[in-house]
């Protein structure tokens, strides 16, 4: 029979945290086997090949370039227009009248009257 291993024995051997190793097994990459009668948390054990079946499908191979890239052999064209908003703006806001020109607006303290100044003569 073979020793399972446990969830930190697994995650020193791939060189990963214990909480990363919880992703894989909670994102399913990586099959446990449920030891123990835990009614709040079950205890995770690995078998070593499925530690070895995990590893190996991590396994990338990169890929080397095969010859220079060329340029896009087509070309293409935008059939959407080009919206000069700064015109638009301008245009908006010409058509406004200002707060000064505006209709019943007065210019602030235009209701007070003018007193004279005290200390000189009148």
């Amino acid at each position: 029979m073979t020793k399972l291993l446990t969830p930190q024995e697994v995650a020193d051997s791939l060189g990963i945290t214990p909480r990363t190793l919880r992703e894989h097994v909670r994102d399913g990459r990586l099959p446990y086997i449920p030891t123990g009668r835990g009614l709040q948390r079950e205890r995770r054990m690995f078998h070593p090949d499925d530690v070895a079946n995990f590893l190996a499908e991590q396994r990338k191979a990169g890929c080397r370039p095969t010859g220079k890239l060329d340029a896009a052999s087509s070309s293409t064209t935008s059939i959407s227009a080009v919206i000069d908003f700064t015109a638009r703006r301008s245009a908006r806001l010409s058509g406004m009248p200002t707060p000064s020109s505006a209709p019943g607006s007065r210019k602030r303290g235009s209701n007070l009257k003018r007193l004279p100044l005290s200390g000189g003569s009148p």
